[in-house]
Parts: C-alpha cells; sequence; structure tokens
C-alpha cells in the first residue's frame, strides 16, 4: 500500500511539474505573440517613417532645384543691369562730350 501511495504521490508531483511547464509555454507563446504584434507595429510606423522621409527629400531636391534656376536668373538681371548701367553711362559721356 505504501508503494502504491508513493506511486500516486511521486505522479501528482510530476503532474505537477507538467502543468507549470505547459503553463509557462503558453505564457511564453503569448509574449511571443504580443512582440510579434509590437514588431508588426514598428515596421509599418518606420515604413511611413521612410515614405515621409523620402517624399520630403524629393521635395527639398525640388527646391534646389528651383533656388538654383532663380539664382541663376537673378545673376542674369544683375548682368543686364550692369551692362544697361554701363551703356547709360557711355551715351552720358557722349551727351556731355558733344555738348
Amino acid at each position: 500500500m505504501a508503494h502504491s501511495r508513493e506511486n500516486s504521490d511521486l505522479r501528482d508531483e510530476k503532474l505537477q511539474e507538467l502543468e507549470e511547464t505547459i503553463s509557462n509555454q503558453k505564457n511564453l507563446i503569448d509574449s511571443l505573440m504580443s512582440d510579434r504584434e509590437s514588431l508588426s507595429k514598428l515596421r509599418a510606423e518606420l515604413t511611413s517613417f521612410k515614405s515621409a522621409a523620402i517624399t520630403r527629400l524629393v521635395q527639398s531636391s525640388h527646391l534646389i532645384e528651383q533656388l538654383r534656376s532663380e539664382r541663376s536668373r537673378v545673376q542674369a538681371l544683375e548682368a543686364a543691369s550692369l551692362s544697361s548701367a554701363r551703356q547709360h553711362e557711355v551715351i552720358n559721356a557722349s551727351l556731355e562730350v558733344s555738348l
């Protein structure tokens, strides 16, 4: 009878250990699933951030090109203005000489 009792106690102990192992594994699986969801959300946020950064980069490139074009136009206007001022100086000098 004592031997049967020991076997029963041992079986109950092993069963308890097995239940704890199963519980721990379920908790681990739940934790991993939660981590997976978090990683999926982070991946989506990173993709969105990357897309926004690329959009801003393209916009910046367009603005830089517009600024370069505007700078060239301003430089051309300045050159034309200087040329016009020189022509006026020449005309004024000619008028002064002829007077």
